[in-house]
């Protein structure tokens, strides 16, 4: 099994390199086959950690003492 896809810093997608089979893993951190609403799911997840990232940090100040 080789890496096909960087969903975020928990999920992976896998690709077997004999049989082509695909799989992921899932909110439990479990192996599943790689269906549509696994494949959906990984594609919000990974928009969701790209908008993340391109965010600035917040900075949050403190009020100040009157």
């Amino acid at each position: 099994m080789e890496i096909s896809h960087v969903v975020n810093d928990r999920v992976n997608e896998w690709c077997c390199t004999k049989c082509n089979k695909q799989v992921t893993n899932n909110i439990y951190g479990e192996t599943v086959p790689l269906n549509d609403i696994y494949e959906r799911i990984n594609k919000s997840l990974a928009q969701l950690a790209r908008k993340k990232a391109g965010r600035p940090a917040r900075v949050i100040q403190k009020a100040k003492a009157a």
